[in-house]
């Protein structure tokens, strides 16, 4: 792999600019020729300054450095998420081959993520619902012991909670979601954490409807529409609509609420999204019978 310097450098004359346009103000000329070289390292805060100069955010700059690959974080998410929702679990399972065999902390967790998700599929594969009692004790235990030893909350640590969150307790979660509430706003204008922050207000909001908490439910759909508002961003629209279709239901305006919800699934159908719609006529279903069950009594 290439030193940074080296990488910069390569980026430098593809875009046709000078040494001294690019360096002036920041490193000495010979110091430039070193770095480009990949002798000299420099800080961060001087990269940055030279990024800014070639117009080439940090994260792009880093893909390119490493041959314009994802990182082993961002591979993981991706892959996951990509497995995960679409019922994949021969890809669920030549990722957990990936991790299983390793030893360190990050490992485990990760195989205990991957591990949940195979079992909570192969429930709902089986029984046409999710079920919290499908996740082995072990892998429920390594996930909230990693979670509970945080002092502060990055990306990584919402998204794992936000993947994990219908495997943790009540009384868990409720700590967490405490825990994590300065990092939300903090990240709420961060594209990539905007990205995390919607996918976890998708999960938070499904436990509070079924949980029958329909006015918090509401507000964090609001927020959800509130922070998906690129079009990059639609899918968390369709699923903030699926949501306010089920809060309907659940206020007793089904014919209204069922409305909504097929419009979603509709949606969904349309764009080949089929294991999501699948899921979603299923949770439509159970919430309606559940909702007209608890008024006949």
């Amino acid at each position: 792999m290439s030193s940074y310097g080296e990488t910069i450098r390569k980026i430098r004359l593809d875009k046709g600019i000078s040494q001294k346009a690019l360096y002036t103000g920041i490193l000495s000329k010979s110091y430039a020729i070193e770095f480009e070289k990949g002798k000299h390292e420099i800080s961060l805060k001087r990269i940055e300054q030279i990024l800014d100069q070639l117009i080439v955010p940090l994260d792009e700059f880093l893909f390119i450095y490493r041959g314009y690959s994802l990182s082993e974080k961002e591979w993981f998410s991706a892959r996951y998420a990509e497995y995960g929702n679409s019922n994949n679990l021969t890809g669920l399972y030549s990722l957990l081959k990936e991790y299983e065999h390793r030893k360190d902390s990050l490992s485990e967790i990760r195989s205990a993520e991957i591990r949940s998700r195979i079992r909570q599929l192969n429930e709902f594969n089986q029984e046409r619902h999710y079920k919290k009692s499908a996740i082995l004790a072990e892998d429920q235990l390594i996930i909230q012991q990693y979670l509970s030893n945080l002092e502060s909350w990055t990306l990584h640590e919402i998204q794992l909670f936000a993947n994990t969150l219908d495997f943790i307790d009540y009384q868990q979660k409720a700590t967490y979601f405490k825990a994590l509430t300065p990092s939300f706003e903090k990240y709420r204008n961060y594209d990539r954490g905007k990205q995390i922050l919607c996918g976890f207000l998708t999960n938070v909001i499904y436990e509070l409807i079924q949980d029958n908490e329909l006015l918090l439910a509401e507000h964090l759909v609001n927020e959800l529409h509130s922070l998906s508002t690129q079009l990059t961003e639609i899918f968390f629209k369709i699923i903030a609509k699926f949501y306010q279709g089920l809060i309907f239901i659940g206020q007793l305006n089904k014919e209204k609420g069922q409305a909504m919800t097929q419009e979603a699934i509709g949606i969904l159908l349309a764009l080949d999204q089929n294991h999501q719609a699948k899921l979603f006529e299923v949770i439509a279903t159970d919430f309606s019978e559940k909702i007209k069950a608890a008024h006949e009594c």
